[in-house]
């Protein structure tokens, strides 16, 4: 990874018209992966969706999240762990 810069916030989900401000959608990106040419921001969804309990998301219903989690991480490659 060529990181470079500062340490930023990325709040990957907007609902309602604004950023969810809760610990599962912040994601720490340098500078250059937040607001350089490396951002791409379906892989920060990615991250936070990764995070989020079901129960974090069923805050915010009117959203499918299990659908959207299910195909960021087939597109981005993250398998699911068999324990």
């Amino acid at each position: 990874m060529d990181c470079n810069g500062r340490i930023t916030i990325e709040h990957s989900f907007i609902y309602a018209g604004r950023q969810i401000s809760e610990m599962w959608n912040y994601v720490p990106l340098c500078w250059a992966h937040h607001l350089g040419d490396k951002f791409v921001k379906e892989v920060n969804q990615m991250i936070s969706l990764n995070r989020a309990t079901d129960e974090e998301l069923s805050k915010y219903p009117r959203k499918n999240w299990s659908q959207l989690k299910k195909y960021l991480n087939e597109k981005w490659g993250i398998k699911k762990v068999a324990r």
